[in-house]
């Protein structure tokens, strides 16, 4: 198992969504919840940009997360979009079930020959796919630009 990751200090997400030409706002969902007597928040946010479907998460994707998420994405593959996008820039913490999350994504897109690209979050964030060395394996992208 891998140790939850923290953002580190100082970290301020990047100005919005992913870039590439217009985009359609398709749907936003939000969850909050307790841990430790505070309220933490995750969000997704899928938007369309040309053929591909792009899912911008936010805040901490970990176990208590996870299942909106994975939700929001089998909407995304519901579609059959040529190319889905997981943008992780405005991730804060990601634990190995949030990495379960990338990897099973991965899988399913690879047997749907659907390309998945994964735009890459923070330091602390990022070391978890090196330590890994999942960043070899999947799609990583360090601009949404770069597609």
């Amino acid at each position: 198992n891998i140790p939850p990751v923290g953002a580190g200090g100082g970290y301020t997400p990047g100005g919005g969504g992913p870039g590439g030409g217009p985009r359609q706002r398709v749907r936003a969902r939000r969850m909050g919840y307790r841990r430790s007597g505070a309220m933490r928040t995750f969000d997704v946010t899928a938007s369309r940009a040309g053929d591909a479907i792009h899912l911008q998460l936010s805040g901490e994707l970990d176990v208590a997360t996870v299942r909106r998420a994975e939700e929001e994405l089998a909407r995304a593959e519901e579609e059959s979009p040529p190319a889905i996008v997981i943008d992780l820039r405005s991730l804060s913490f990601m634990d190995s079930t949030g990495l379960r999350f990338v990897v099973e994504a991965d899988r399913r897109a690879r047997a749907a020959g659907r390309r998945l690209a994964i735009v890459q979050g923070p330091a602390p964030i990022r070391r978890v796919f090196e330590i890994t060395r999942l960043d070899e394996s999947l799609d990583v992208v360090a601009d949404p630009a770069e597609l």
